[in-house]
């Protein structure tokens, strides 16, 4: 019994990893509309994500938490330019 109560527990854990957000940089095609800049958004909420910080100058984009599994489907879109995990950079 003791065995079968670790291996749920074990499985359950291995299947909120698998859905856990993730935080990325989401970068918009320079060319991006303010109607697309605001469907982007409007994306990230609906896949389940939170936009953290938002790019504006220069550069527009986003600081995301997003679901691992609904990278591909961000991605997809025609005004990404590109998505990149968000991580420490060593010099």
């Amino acid at each position: 019994m003791r065995f079968f109560t670790l291996v749920s527990s074990i499985l359950g854990l291995l299947a909120l990893t698998a859905y856990a957000d993730s935080t990325y940089i989401v970068a918009l095609k320079k060319t991006v509309s303010t109607q697309d800049y605001s469907k982007a958004k409007t994306d990230i909420e609906t896949l389940g994500g939170k936009v953290l910080y938002e790019f504006k100058a220069g550069s527009k984009g986003f600081i995301v938490s997003l679901p691992e599994n609904q990278f591909g489907t961000l991605d997809a879109k025609d005004y990404i330019d590109f998505i990149e995990a968000d991580q420490e950079v060593h010099i």
